[in-house]
């Protein structure tokens, strides 16, 4: 598959809501890191 192809599926996964098909699109070791994940809402707690 090219990038463009890759491209392609993820949207459309992402778009349908189809979590297995947006999964399949990684490797079975891959790690996502988003930055938005470091933020941290006042009041919760580790």
């Amino acid at each position: 598959m090219t990038p463009e192809q890759i491209a392609i599926k993820w949207l459309e996964a992402f778009n349908e809501h189809h979590l297995e098909n947006l999964l399949s699109l990684y490797h079975n070791d891959a790690v996502h890191f988003s930055p938005k994940l470091k933020i941290r809402k006042q009041g919760l707690r580790d």
